[in-house]
């Protein structure tokens, strides 16, 4: 099963995928494969692109409890999880159990239709509001 990528929610237009590659091209639209999980207190480590990111305990597989977007500009994958880590965030992560998460992310085009496709699909336990369906829905 592939459980790890995640169907595009907007068609957009992407350079054929090598191999190694996080996207994966398929047909008119694409799929995303998650990164590797890390722990939260490496967040320097994500990258400065938009996208969508998950929270939670586990490294393999990761128990995911929090399902959040960065929109890119100043708010990339790199600067929200900088915020959740030093408590500036979800406010299920603590200092009790920050240094215990673990996050892993998809860099992606659309992160908001992303995000609300994602939570429509599946339960978040940290997320307390449903996001508003996407235009091209």
């Amino acid at each position: 099963p592939v459980r790890d990528v995640i169907p595009c929610y907007a068609t957009a237009t992407v350079k054929p995928a090598t191999p190694s590659s996080d996207i994966l091209e398929v047909a008119c639209c694409f799929a995303m494969r998650w990164s590797n999980p890390i722990p939260l207190s490496d967040y320097q480590n994500a990258p400065l692109e938009r996208g969508v990111y998950e929270i939670g305990f586990g490294k393999n597989p990761l128990e995911a409890k929090y399902l959040g977007k960065a929109m890119g500009g100043s708010s990339t994958i790199r600067s929200r999880l900088s915020s959740h880590y030093n408590l500036h965030g979800n406010k299920h992560i603590t200092s009790d159990n920050r240094d215990g998460l673990f996050v892993r992310w998809i860099q992606a085009s659309h992160p908001d239709c992303t995000e609300a496709r994602m939570l429509r699909k599946k339960n978040y336990p940290w997320n307390e509001k449903l996001e508003p369906e996407c235009d091209s829905d």
